[in-house]
C-alpha cells in the first residue's frame, strides 16, 4: 500500500497552459500535463482511496530553480513521512523506527507517466481518449479526461484537471467494468511561488533507526541475464533491465520493467546459484490496482508486480524463463571484485557500471 500510495502522490504535480488545440484534443492534453510535471508549487490535503481502505495526507510540493522537493505527512493510521528530493525517496516510518531510501528515477514508476507527444501514436492503439465535461473539485473548476483501454490487459483512467493549473485534482483508475479500483482525490488546494525552507524539515527524530536501502539503490553486477520473458503482453515494452544484490538480499536479484506508456510491470528474478526452493504454486495478493504474483521456477523465486489486471501479471509469469546453468556460464568469467577498500577500489565502480540489453 505505502509504495502504491507514493506512486500516485508522485504523480501530481502538473502545470503549463493549455493551447487552444491541446484542449480539444484529451491525449494531448495529458502530454501537455506530463510534459510540465514537475513544474509547480502548490499544498493541499489529499484523500487516497482503495478498496474499503482511506488515507489522509497532506501534500507540500515545491519546484524551484530547476529541483523538484516534496514532503507528505500521513494524518490518519500509523505516523509516516516521506520526503522527496527530485529522484531520491525517503519514507520514516517512526512504529517500526525504519527509513527507507528509494530512487524513482524512471517516470513510469508514477501512476501518471511521461508522456511524448511522439508516443501518442502508439497510445492510440491502446487507449480511447475522450473529455468527460466539467467538475468541481475542491472547489475548484476541472476538467475530465477518459482513458479507456482497447483490450482486458490493461486498466482505465479518470483524470480531472484544475481549468487554471492543470493540477491532477483527482485520478480514478477503472476496471474493465468501469468500476474504480482506487482513486486519489484532492479535498483543498492553494497554490504558492514558493515555501519555506523550514515546512520540508523532518518531524521525526530518527537517531537509531534502522537504514533500509532499496535493491535499486544498491549497485548493479555487470553479468548477463538469466531471466527472459518469451512474449510480452501486447503493447508493451522493456525499458530497463539490471542485476543487483541490495544489504539486505541473499541473492542477486534480476530486474525487468515493461511499460505500454502509461501501465508498468516490474519483474523481479532470484539469481540464487543452487536453485532449491520448492515449487509450491503461484501466491496471488492485491492492492488497490497493483497486482502481484510470485511463484517459483526452476528452483528460483520470481515475483511480477504491476498497475495493471491479474491476468496481465499472470500473463508474464507464465512465460518467464531461466537460462541454465551451462547458458550462463560467462558470468563466472567476470573478474573477482576487489575487497572493500582494497587497492583498485576505484576500477570496482567500473566493473558495477549498469549493462542493459
Amino acid at each position: 500500500m505505502m509504495r502504491a500510495t507514493v506512486a500516485i502522490l508522485l504523480a501530481l504535480a502538473a502545470t503549463s497552459g493549455f493551447s487552444s488545440d491541446d484542449d480539444g484534443d484529451p491525449a494531448k492534453l495529458l502530454v501537455r500535463m506530463s510534459e510540465a510535471v514537475r513544474q509547480t508549487t502548490y499544498a493541499g490535503t489529499v484523500v487516497y482511496q482503495s478498496d474499503t481502505r482511506m488515507e489522509s495526507l497532506r501534500v507540500i510540493h515545491e519546484y524551484r530553480d530547476g529541483s523538484v522537493r516534496e514532503r507528505l505527512v500521513s494524518l490518519t493510521g500509523d505516523a509516516r513521512e516521506i520526503y522527496r528530493n527530485n529522484e531520491e525517496v525517503i519514507c520514516v516510518l517512526p512504529q517500526q523506527r525504519m527509513v527507507t531510501i528509494d530512487q524513482r528515477a524512471h517516470q513510469a514508476a508514477s501512476l501518471l507517466p511521461s508522456l511524448r507527444r511522439d508516443n501518442i501514436g502508439s497510445l492510440n492503439d491502446r487507449y480511447d481518449f475522450q473529455h468527460l465535461g466539467d467538475e468541481r473539485i475542491a472547489g475548484r473548476l476541472s476538467v475530465g479526461v477518459l482513458v479507456s483501454p482497447r483490450d482486458d490487459m490493461r486498466y482505465g483512467y479518470e483524470y480531472w484537471l484544475d481549468r487554471e493549473t492543470h493540477l491532477p485534482l483527482r485520478v480514478v483508475v477503472l476496471d474493465a467494468e468501469q468500476q474504480r479500483i482506487e482513486q486519489m482525490m484532492f479535498t483543498d488546494v492553494a497554490y504558492a511561488d514558493r515555501f519555506d525552507d523550514a515546512l520540508f524539515q523532518r518531524d521525526a527524530d530518527t537517531e537509531g533507526f534502522r537504514i533500509v536501502r532499496h535493491a535499486d539503490e544498491s549497485p548493479r553486477l555487470r553479468v548477463p541475464a538469466r531471466w527472459s520473458v518469451d512474449q510480452v503482453p501486447p503493447g508493451f515494452r522493456k525499458i530497463s533491465h539490471s542485476v543487483r544484490k541490495g544489504a539486505d538480499d541473499r541473492v542477486p536479484v534480476e530486474h525487468f520493467l515493461f511499460t505500454d506508456g502509461l501501465a508498468t510491470i516490474s519483474v523481479y528474478g532470484a539469481n540464487s546459484a543452487d536453485g532449491s526452493l520448492k515449487d509450491v504454486g503461484a501466491a496471488h495478493s492485491r492492492m488497490g490496482a497493483l497486482n502481484v504474483v510470485s511463484r517459483v521456477i526452476d528452483g528460483h523465486q520470481v515475483t511480477v508486480v504491476g498497475e495493471v489486471p491479474a491476468r496481465t501479471v499472470e500473463w508474464v509469469a507464465d512465460r518467464l524463463r531461466l537460462a541454465s546453468v551451462e547458458a550462463h556460464a560467462e558470468a563466472a568469467t567476470e573478474p573477482a571484485l576487489p575487497a572493500a577498500g582494497a587497492e583498485g577500489a576505484s576500477e570496482e565502480q567500473e566493473m558495477l557500471e549498469a549493462q542493459d540489453d
